[in-house]
Order: structure tokens, then C-alpha cells, then sequence
């Protein structure tokens, strides 16, 4: 298995950890997916566009999806057709902008 290319380690003091755990289960993912998410989510909103003509495109995904995507990207070199092959079906999806009231 290939090792992420990009690391981040944190420290929690034990009550922290206790209710990040509790978050995690509570949605049905992993501690790394729910950080995974909850750090994206968070980069994603401070980054958010002051204008709609800068879109930031957004990916949600279900636990199952998530998991199942964090599979695939973590054996990425044995899984490089696959990969390609949903670039090639994802890049054939109409694009379709969102409106604000659109979004959560």
C-alpha cells in the first residue's frame, strides 16, 4: 500500500479526543475520514468565493463513498485504470452551477 503523500498530526487533550471520537461515530466514518472532512470543509469555507464567478468545486460524499474513495487513493498505483476510467465517466457529467440558495 502506498503511503499518503501528505501528513498531518495533532494532539488533543483526552476530553477533545473523547468528543472527536463520539463526532466520528455518530456519523458512521472513521477518526481520519471524519478529520479528513471536518479539515476540508473547513479550508473549503474560508476559501469560499466572494463572488459566484469563483467557484470552488465542493465533493460530497456519503461514509460508504468516502471509504470507498480513501480505498482506491490509498493503493492509487495499482488502482491507476480505475481511477482513470472515473475521471473520463466524472469529466462527462454537464457541469451545472449552484445557486446560493442552492447551497447548504
Amino acid at each position: 500500500m502506498t503511503a499518503p503523500a501528505n501528513l498531518i498530526e495533532i494532539s488533543f487533550s483526552e476530553d477533545d479526543f473523547a468528543l472527536v471520537v463520539r463526532a466520528a461515530a455518530k456519523k458512521g466514518v472513521t477518526l481520519s475520514e471524519f478529520a479528513y472532512s471536518a479539515i476540508y470543509q473547513a479550508a473549503v469555507s474560508t476559501l469560499q468565493p466572494e463572488s459566484e464567478n469563483e467557484a470552488i468545486p465542493v465533493l460530497h460524499l456519503s461514509p460508504e463513498e468516502g471509504e470507498n474513495l480513501a480505498k482506491i487513493l490509498a493503493a492509487a498505483d495499482s488502482n491507476a485504470e480505475l481511477i482513470a476510467a472515473a475521471c473520463k465517466r466524472a469529466s462527462a457529467i454537464p457541469f451545472r452551477e449552484v445557486s446560493a440558495e442552492e447551497r447548504l
